[in-house]
């Protein structure tokens, strides 16, 4: 951080030299802090390498970054006034008279600043003297830095290492060892993930199943760490094989030892830590591999953080394994493990404590085992309550594409070369693949939007910047002398920091939701006051010269002071969803240095900000200052523009005064025109208007809404758009040839009503009859098309001829009434992973097969398409793993399920369909099986001794009036259900006696609402075995049944327990005393029982001491001897906090 600093000031030094032609001397100063910069540099180096060992370089580094600060705060000063002096000389501002007294008078300035300057080059004259004395020595740029190696691993798995949820990575990874080996003489497997998420870990199990089968004849482990050096490296391998390197010197003379131990063998070599980033060191080490056992089939597996690392090295695609987090049940697994290594049992208060700490863990297991480490012996439930509701185990934090913002006004980014913004992402991106965030969501065109900063990354960031970094807790105490970046988002007036009624002159980062006008930080480079209570910002905010990044979003404030036109080092300025806030005011355009706005209405004017890189949108009006040539002027917009009100630009001449068409680095561009409800479209020239806004050629994302022109101007049908990714067409008045656009990998088509035929112009190429029709298109979606009958695909097409939509991988066809045809699935990509239709009402059939699909396709949705009869056989889809057929009322097709594959199956309101499910299987990803009112349920071949694999756990079969009994066979496969549902099956006498038997891991249960032939509960006899596990219960019952089943007072772990439908004439008038071993209840929901007329008895209410919520509905009876005061039964419930009568 010091160095980047004073590289910071140091080159602003220069440039400041350099521009300043005013008073006596005041050069001199400037260039002197340029030289005194440059020589303290030398032993910058050197500081900088031993400050993890030694106090006194990191004292002297302190020292440095103060002085740093202090020489920033003085040039940023001195720009100011530049750009200040420019401007009231442009302007013809001030009188020669008065212009002596201006701030901006050279003399003035002179005066001010030259021995602010000669004191911090008095200061950097005795940090050089102090250098010396605390034997830092002077490292030249030549200087190459001796290679700091971390802690060495070993390929041992420590005996009392706890490991969970990482078998079926290990499997993987010996899956992909295999399969590597029969493909290339050399394969290379990273394994890729975050600090602390066990890559180490699995490397060694690796390594441990590998030995143990015997998979290779010789295995090497080595940390590589921060040095990748080849010759070590092949050294290291010598050593292992049990070869004095001694006498061994250069590499010929280790090549020619590995090669004649490895002619004939195969080996796998295991690189942990490794970072290396440069391909052509990959690339020796490489080559020296293959040379030494070029014939062998050898592996190579990497432990990396840096997916840059992990994509220079793997030697196919998708061959690297990247880890993912934990799950919160694992997480406390490990810390359960830990805390009762010695067999001790934990307290129930203590689990319930532990399994919230396990849930801000983030997934990380070193975490999970520095938290058991700390509860293991520990039995005080304050200290667990305390860890749990600690900081250090806070949750993961959000980021997004502000921060870069934030980072150039902290100046991270600049001064260098190219724009800031480009630097940023670079920075961003090395981060990322470093694997310093996790978890981000991309855009369309792959840009990062979202991502989460690990826990262990943020502790380690609060560590490094400590001294000068405090997120403030209510009631907490801060030591305002060294803080910079303060966060009072969590506090408020009434505990406001003492230190900032007195100045934070050193601070230059606040976040805050409250605004105290007596604050005065001089220094401020960035004001985060977003949900702020406030309705103004005062005037004094000029007095924030070195102001860049201002965010009052979401406040009360009415009006912008006029002083913020004196901010002339703004950079970011946001005031979204402001909706008190009018206008802006004038000179706006004296903010010259601002780059980037957010705001919820277009200001007038706009194009006065010539700086601007990003602008959300613009509203196009027709008054001065709204017209769309404000867009002119912003040549250096950059990202997303998005023009909405179109229909107020007369035509094509007025258009190109936008000059989009030169604005290169706009990515994303959207033209909106009000829809014809809102506009008389008769008057306006859609087509001209929108040849006048012909984007840049290097358009990759181009979404045009409510277009009624009849067709499309010449650019939108040339090779123009050779770039472009992604094509959003809304409300368009029809569909334009879009079959060209080679690099087309997103069309979606919404809203066109009066198209009534997808038809052969729809796929005109303009090119070879036999070339590919959206060669590398990859995400095709048809919406909103209320007219759309028919989808036809060309005569060339479906005789094989052409293909269509090759690289297709997700098709989506919804709302479209009165289509009744669509393309053939034997048509389709051979790539297609995901097929959605829906609300297609008159759609009777889906033609073909999904054979091309077959091994592709893995989520398939049908839904609300009310007379479809028939849909193509699933039974080829060997890869599907998510399967929704829903309220398609008519479908008489058979389902077949029998893919191994499947995760999750929904279907319901198929009440013609009949499911089949197929066994024996190995369902090893099955996790849950939902069927609701369909025709005929089947399961086949359940006699087998196959057991359904832990991770399945929820089973819905519901309102199936043809299932008729429960399957003898079907428990076996539920031994690690934790949801189970079978209800209001009408015909459904038989539950095998035993069948809850097993069923361990229970937690929900809903039963009931079966043949009204049965007198009793079927297969309550084993429920009793679900006692120590199931916490939820909705019981239904029906006419014959006289009193619950006796059997559910075996259930003391139940806090939910809801008794529905027992509406039968001979059902007892009270409720059984044995409800008060139910103990644990908590809620209890009595619906729709109408004879009953008696809770039990008072001493049984009174024994339910953890009862807090009683609700009686449809029971009359019962309610009105509940009534408050007058009902028989109120003693008994009085205690209850909420009862709810209604």
């Amino acid at each position: 951080m010091a160095e980047e600093i004073s590289k910071r000031v140091g080159s602003r030094a220069a440039r400041a030299a350099q521009r300043i032609t005013i008073a006596w001397g005041f050069k001199g100063e400037l260039e002197m802090l340029k030289l005194k910069y440059s020589l303290i540099q030398e032993v910058l180096r050197d500081a900088e390498e031993r400050q993890v060992t030694d106090a006194d370089s990191r004292v002297w580094l302190d020292k440095l970054r103060d002085i740093a600060y202090q020489a920033e705060d003085v040039l940023d000063e001195l720009d100011y006034e530049i750009i200040q002096r420019k401007l009231e000389t442009q302007n013809s501002m001030k009188r020669k008279v008065c212009s002596f007294f201006s701030l901006s008078n050279p003399i003035a300035i002179c005066l001010r600043l030259t021995p602010e300057l000669q004191k911090i080059n008095e200061s950097l004259d005795e940090l050089q003297k102090i250098a010396t004395s605390y034997r830092l020595r002077v490292l030249s740029a030549d200087t190459t830095p001796q290679p700091r190696r971390h802690s060495m691993t070993d390929s041992l798995l420590c005996s009392s290492e706890v490991v969970k949820g990482r078998g079926d990575d290990v499997s993987k990874i010996i899956n992909l060892l295999i399969s590597s080996c029969s493909q290339q003489v050399l394969s290379v497997i990273p394994i890729v993930g975050m600090a602390g998420l066990g890559k180490t870990t699995v490397a060694k199990m690796v390594h441990r199943e590998v030995i143990d089968r015997k998979l290779f004849d010789v295995t090497f482990w080595i940390c590589v760490s921060d040095s990748f050096d080849d010759e070590w490296i092949l050294g290291e391998m010598l050593l292992t094989l049990g070869k004095n390197t001694g006498g061994i010197t250069g590499m010929d003379a280790i090549m020619t030892h590995l090669r004649e131990e490895l002619e004939t063998k195969t080996f796998l070599l295991i690189l942990d830590d490794v970072w290396n980033e440069e391909h052509g060191k990959w690339e020796i080490l490489r080559d020296c591999l293959l040379k030494i056992s070029g014939n062998n089939r050898n592996v190579v597996v990497v432990t990396t953080r840096s997916r840059l690392t992990a994509s220079i090295m793997e030697s196919q695609t998708a061959c690297s394994h990247e880890l993912k987090q934990l799950s919160n049940n694992e997480c406390w697994s490990i810390i359960r493990e830990i805390v009762s290594r010695k067999g001790e049992s934990i307290p129930s208060e203590l689990e319930a404590i532990g399994i919230d700490i396990a849930k801000k863990c983030g997934g990380v297991p070193v975490v999970a085992r520095v938290l058991g480490s700390m509860l293991f012996r520990e039995k005080d439930k304050d200290k667990w309550s305390s860890i749990r509701d600690s900081d250090a185990v806070e949750m993961s934090r959000h980021y997004d594409q502000g921060e870069t913002e934030l980072w150039m006004a902290e100046g991270l980014l600049g001064p260098s070369d190219g724009e800031m913004e480009d630097i940023g992402d670079r920075n961003f991106n090395d981060l990322l693949a470093r694997s310093f965030f996790q978890d981000f969501q991309t855009d369309e065109l792959r840009n990062v939007i979202c991502c989460k900063m690990p826990n262990l990354v943020h502790d380690l960031a609060l560590m490094v910047t400590k001294s000068e970094t405090v997120i403030q807790k209510p009631g907490s105490a801060i030591d305002g002398r060294f803080i910079r970046h303060l966060n009072l988002i969590s506090s408020d007036e009434r505990n406001e920091p003492a230190f900032l009624m007195y100045g934070g002159r050193k601070l230059r980062t606040l976040f805050s939701r409250f605004l105290n006008k007596s604050w005065e930080f001089r220094g401020l480079r960035s004001l985060i006051l977003n949900d702020a209570r406030m309705t103004e910002l005062p005037d004094s905010i000029c007095r924030l010269k070195h102001l860049r990044y201002l965010d009052v979003s979401r406040t009360d404030i009415k009006a912008l002071p006029k002083s913020i036109t004196k901010l002339y080092h703004l950079q970011t300025l946001r005031f979204s969803d402001c909706r008190s806030l009018i206008k802006l005011p004038n000179k706006m355009e004296y903010l010259v240095s601002l780059r980037h706005i957010d705001f919820s209405h277009t200001p007038a004017d706009v194009g006065c900000l010539t700086g601007l890189r990003s602008l959300p949108f613009f509203e196009v009006g027709q008054d001065k200052g709204h017209k769309i040539e404000e867009l002119g002027c912003l040549r250096e917009l950059r990202g997303k523009l998005k023009i909405v009100n179109l229909e107020h630009v007369r035509d094509k001449e007025e258009a190109k005064e936008a000059n989009l068409s030169v604005k290169a680095k706009i990515n994303t561009l959207v033209l909106v025109w009000s829809s014809e409800r809102e506009s008389s479209s008769s008057s306006i020239n859609y087509k001209d208007v929108l040849e006048g806004l012909q984007p840049h050629p290097a358009i990759r994302s181009l979404e045009i809404e409510n277009y009624q022109g009849v067709e499309f101007p010449p650019w939108f049908l040339m090779p123009t758009l050779n770039n472009l990714v992604v094509l959003k067409l809304k409300g368009c008045k029809k569909l334009p040839p879009a079959g060209h656009p080679s690099h087309l990998e997103i069309l979606e088509i919404e809203g066109m009503d009066g198209v009534k035929i997808i038809g052969e112009e729809f796929y005109s190429s303009g090119g070879s009859g036999t070339n590919p029709i959206f060669p590398i298109l990859k995400r095709l979606s048809v919406m909103g098309m209320r007219s759309l009958v028919e989808w036809m695909i060309p005569a060339a097409i479906a005789g094989g001829v052409q293909v269509v939509f090759p690289c297709l991988e997700e098709l989506y066809i919804e709302r479209c009434p009165k289509l009744e045809s669509i393309p053939s699935m034997s048509h389709l990509s051979s790539k297609l992973v995901r097929l959605t239709i829906r609300d297609c009402d008159a759609l009777s059939h889906i033609s073909g097969e999904f054979h091309a699909s077959a091994t592709s396709l893995k989520y398939l949705t049908i839904m609300r398409c009310s007379n479809l009869a028939s849909i193509p056989s699933l039974q080829s889809c060997i890869a599907l793993e998510a399967l929704s057929i829903s309220t398609c009322y008519n479908l008489v097709s058979s389902i077949i399920l029998e893919s191994r594959s499947l995760i999750s199956v929904f279907i319901g309101w198929c009440g013609k369909a009949s499911v089949r499910i197929s066994w024996p299987l190995s369902y090893a990803n099955m996790k849950e099986l939902n069927i609701e009112i369909c025709g005929k349920l089947f399961f086949d071949d359940l006699h087998g001794g196959e057991v359904w694999p832990s991770c399945f756990q929820s089973l819905v079969i519901r309102c199936c009036d043809q299932f008729n009994s429960v399957p003898d066979g079907l428990k076996r496969r539920l031994h690690s259900l934790v949801r189970l549902d079978i209800s209001w099956c009408r015909n459904l006498s038989h539950i095998p006696e035993d069948f809850f038997r097993g069923l361990n891991q229970l937690k929900g249960l809903k039963i009931g609402g079966f043949s009204q032939e049965l007198e009793a509960f079927p297969g309550m006899d084993s429920i009793k075995h679900l006692g120590g596990s199931l916490e939820e219960l909705k019981i239904i019952g029906w006419k014959k049944l006289k009193s619950l089943p006796h059997q559910l007072q075996h259930l003391t772990s139940l806090t939910k327990l809801k008794i529905y439908g027992f509406n039968g004439e001979g059902f007892e008038e009270a409720l059984p005393d044995w409800l008060a071993n139910l103990s644990y209840l908590q809620e209890l929901t009595i619906w729709e029982c109408q004879n009953l007329k008696y809770l039990p008895s008072s001493t049984a209410m009174q024994s339910l001491s953890k009862l807090t919520r009683l609700i009686i509905r449809s029971c009359s009876l019962l309610k009105r001897n509940c009534t408050e005061g007058s009902g028989s039964e109120w003693p008994k419930i009085s205690h209850i906090p909420h009862i709810d009568l209604p």
